[in-house]
């Protein structure tokens, strides 16, 4: 890295002496020419700080890739070659590309000690199809970018079509189109980046058969080598062996075959042609190279894409993967790949690009989900057709991503472990989960660790809240007739509870009880001894005292039932099924929970009554 500072030195040694050539020089426009050195020399000091933060940052970590070395090395090898060059604007010409690819190396800095696959995730407009076309052009040749965007149709009169050769659409089609869709300007170059890179990838592979199978003429079989469509074929037919492909040289094009029958290339399903297109550009990338891939699912479903992936991945062990995607099984099928964070890509050169490290208890693909999001995570129970997610959902839409995680242990690790990640996520998480008995004595304390109770052994009693009947049941009746359906639902619903109190009373008791044997062995700071657990386990028949615990539910349920306070039954309430599916399906309404879900995604100000209620913040 040393000697990519002095070559630095000598090129801008090299300005000056062109500044007074040019000022020497009486042909031409000698203020545009003096102009042009003044440019390239600024930008050339601006790019030597990019240069010492690709020195220091290498200096800091513990080995670099052999790919990273190589995109150092070419880039040393193309600052070199612009020393030799005496033509003002032809060295001009070469400054702004240099100074382009050291852009691209630096923005690779943040892999360049990752061996494996990388996957680039971030929001929606933070930046990453942008960041992969800043990484395609220039002079760095074992850069490959395959595009998210592609347009696989094989357009037989293309013109110059029976002139392509491998090494010439590598050089001018391996690279990103998205550019090119992003465009201004519709010009003849930019429809040709467009549609014919398809056509020109099999016409170069067709005419690369017909180059070998003439240069290897007169060659013993043995001395023969496979040509790049070879070993196409190879990996294509792991994927789709009912179909195989016929080489029609006379017109260099492939033709489709399926039960003896030979069609178009362009009768193939899109999913099959864009297989056909991954295949080929990924063997067709240079050696211990990055190979880029934005949305690597385009056209496939995960069966297909999953295999097509290991598959190429394993082919070319040599490169290093790069993808961009937001598909969460996609991500979940990389093994052992590294997830970079894309906060922000502004072009040309505001980039926030950082490696998380996966090794926490969150899942990697959750993970990747949850960084991406630019609202507060809210962990709760469940899944996503449970009744915490429908619920949460309709009250956070606005304001928080809701993400089921299972049960409540996983809402407490799940939350406690997002919010222990680097501050430069530029996010937290909280968590809601059920009372389950406990909120009378922990709630306060679960607030402060982002943990939040619902003030309800279960979700399904928020459903029975008192504002909630009366807000479906206004929809159909009188408010008078409203108030005494409801009077009529609670004088049942605490009948039926006071029917079956030793139940709950069990629930509860199991739920506290629960919690205290998890806190004993779990959170114990006692010393670290087999004398200390036989001690610990000892005490616990006095420190558990399951049935003072189990009196103190049955007083207080018997006081709520003796003086008719519905709301505080309903905490305590573990009937869920058989008050909501049961009672309030037959005096309130048919299919209750589903209605009431549905009521609470319309009304907004009882969604306002209810986050106020559960106390979110």
């Amino acid at each position: 890295m040393e000697n990519y500072v002095t070559i630095f030195r000598q090129l801008m040694e090299k300005l000056e002496k062109l500044d007074e050539m040019a000022a020497m020089d009486n042909r031409g426009n000698a203020e545009e020419r003096l102009s042009m050195v003044e440019n390239a020399q600024n930008e050339l000091d601006e790019s030597q700080n990019n240069i010492r933060q690709i020195q220091e940052d290498i200096q800091t970590k513990n080995k670099i890739t052999t790919n990273y070395q190589k995109l150092l090395d070419e880039l040393f090898t193309t600052m070199e070659k612009a020393l030799t060059i005496d033509s003002l604007n032809v060295f001009s010409e070469k400054i702004t590309k240099i100074l382009s690819d050291i852009q691209r190396v630096k923005f690779l800095l943040s892999v360049s000690s990752v061996s494996g696959t990388t996957i680039i995730v971030g929001a929606n407009g933070s930046g990453k199809s942008t960041f992969v076309n800043s990484l395609s052009g220039g002079a760095l040749q074992n850069i490959t970018v395959i595009p998210a965007q592609k347009n696989l149709h094989f357009v037989e009169d293309a013109f110059d079509r029976r002139n392509q050769t491998i090494s010439v659409y590598k050089k001018a089609y391996l690279r990103e189109s998205n550019l090119d869709v992003k465009s201004d300007t519709n010009g003849t170059q930019t429809e040709r980046n467009l549609l014919f890179p398809f056509t020109f990838m099999i016409t170069a592979l067709v005419n690369d058969v017909a180059q070998l199978s003439t240069d290897q003429r007169d060659q013993p079989p043995e001395k023969w080598r496979k040509s790049i469509w070879d070993q196409v074929l190879n990996i294509w037919e792991r994927m789709i062996p009912e179909v195989s492909f016929h080489i029609d040289s006379i017109h260099g094009r492939l033709l489709a075959q399926r039960d003896g029958q030979r069609y178009s290339i362009n009768r193939l399903s899109d999913g099959e042609k864009c297989i056909l297109f991954y295949i080929a550009n990924v063997l067709l990338a240079n050696e211990n190279g990055y190979i880029i891939v934005d949305e690597p699912e385009t056209f496939l479903n995960p069966a297909v894409y999953n295999k097509l992936w290991d598959i190429l991945i394993s082919a070319r062990s040599d490169c290093q993967f790069i993808f961009t995607s937001h598909n969460v099984e996609f991500i979940s099928a990389r093994l052992n790949a590294s997830i970079v964070w894309c906060k922000q890509f502004t072009p040309p050169d505001i980039i926030s690009l950082r490696l998380l490290d996966t090794n926490v208890s969150i899942p990697k693909a959750l993970l990747t989900e949850l960084v991406g999001s630019r609202k507060t995570i809210v962990f709760c129970e469940g899944t996503k057709e449970s009744y915490d997610y429908k619920i949460f959902s309709a009250l956070y839409l606005d304001q928080f991503t809701v993400i089921p995680v299972g049960g409540h242990d996983k809402v407490i690790e799940y939350t406690k472990t997002f919010n222990n990640l680097p501050a430069w996520v530029g996010n937290s998480a909280v968590g809601i989960i059920d009372g389950d008995g406990l909120v009378r004595e922990s709630n306060a304390k679960q607030n402060n660790d982002t943990i939040y109770r619902l003030p309800y052994n279960e979700i399904e009693m928020l459903l029975l809240d008192e504002h909630v009947l009366q807000c479906i049941l206004n929809l159909s009746k009188s408010d008078s007739e409203t108030s005494t359906q409801i009077e009529s639902f609670k004088e049942k619903a605490i009948a039926l509870i006071a029917k079956q109190k030793d139940e709950i009373v069990y629930n509860i008791t199991k739920n506290v009880i629960d919690a205290k044997l998890r806190t004993t062995f779990i959170d114990s700071t006692e010393g670290r001894s087999i004398q200390s657990m036989e001690e610990t386990i000892a005490r616990l028949p006095e420190d558990l005292d399951v049935k003072a615990v189990a009196d103190d539910i049955s007083t207080e349920i018997n006081n709520a039932i003796s003086k008719g306070k519905y709301d505080k039954l309903l905490e305590m309430c573990t009937l869920k099924r058989r008050l909501t599916s049961g009672l309030a399906n037959k005096m309130i309404q048919p299919d209750y929970t589903n209605f009431a879900i549905a009521r609470i995604q319309k009304d907004s100000q009882l969604q306002k009554y209810l986050y106020d209620k559960i106390g979110l913040n």
